[in-house]
C-alpha cells in the first residue's frame, strides 16, 4: 500500500462534514420555519391554548400532536398559502389519508359524526371486503 498520498479515515470524514455543513444548516433551519408556521396555523384554526408536540417524520414534514390527533401543512391547495391537515390511517387498508381543517368547526364536525374514536375514511379501499383486504 503506497502512503504518499494516504488521507486517514478521520481527515476524510472531517473534509466531509465540512462540505456537508452548510446543506445540513440550511435543511435545519427549513425544518425549524415548517415546525413555527405549523405552529402558527395550528393556533389560527384551534386556538391557542392547546398543549402541542411538534416532530418531523421520516418524511421530514411537521408533525404536531395533540390529544392524539395527528397534524400537517399542506400546499395542494394553493402553493402560496398552506393549508391544516389531520392525518389518520385508514382502519381497513391502513393507508394514509388527510382532511383539511379550515376551522375549528370542521373538526366538530368529525367528532360529532364518528363519536369517541375519529376515524377518517380511505377512498382507496370502498367497495372491497375486509377478506379481500386480509393478507
Amino acid at each position: 500500500m503506497n502512503k504518499q498520498g494516504y488521507v486517514s479515515l478521520r481527515e476524510r470524514a472531517v473534509r466531509a462534514w465540512q462540505e456537508e455543513r452548510p446543506n445540513r444548516v440550511a435543511l435545519l433551519r427549513r425544518r425549524v420555519n415548517l415546525m413555527r408556521e405549523l405552529r402558527k396555523k395550528l393556533e389560527e384554526v384551534l386556538g391557542d391554548d392547546l398543549p402541542v408536540k411538534i416532530a418531523t417524520d421520516l418524511r421530514d414534514r411537521p408533525i404536531a400532536i395533540i390529544e392524539e390527533l395527528r397534524f400537517t401543512l399542506t400546499n395542494h391547495c394553493k402553493k402560496s398559502q398552506k393549508k391544516l391537515m389531520l392525518l389518520d390511517a385508514c382502519s381497513r387498508c391502513e393507508a394514509e389519508i388527510g382532511l383539511i381543517i379550515d376551522r375549528l368547526a370542521d373538526l366538530g364536525q368529525l367528532y360529532e359524526g364518528s363519536g369517541m374514536k375519529m376515524s377518517l375514511g380511505c377512498t382507496e379501499c370502498i367497495g372491497l371486503t375486509s377478506d379481500e383486504l386480509k393478507l
